[in-house]
């Protein structure tokens, strides 16, 4: 899983360097979930993933996410640009 970042932000937003690092972290946390999962499939585990990743996103949206608006406001259309460049 990646987590590419909109070229458009990059200059713009300050802290770019610490969140782009924050989806890193993200990404080794949900691959060691996956792995506990999928060596062994139980209750607990699924659990276990699910509250990590519930946690994980609130978090994050509410606390770091909400940093970039002021960044990308008036930026849409280039972030948009960017976004389905991805595709």
């Amino acid at each position: 899983i990646t987590f590419p970042w909109p070229t458009t932000l990059n200059p713009v937003y300050r802290r770019f360097e610490k969140h782009r690092d924050l989806h890193r972290e993200l990404i080794v946390d949900v691959n060691d979930q996956a792995k506990k999962w999928g060596n062994e499939q139980n209750l607990e585990n699924l659990n276990q993933l699910r509250k990590f990743l519930k946690n994980w996103l609130f978090d994050h949206i509410l606390n770091e996410d909400i940093k970039i608006t002021s960044s990308a406001k008036g930026r849409e259309q280039d972030i948009r640009k960017d976004l389905e460049a991805l595709d």
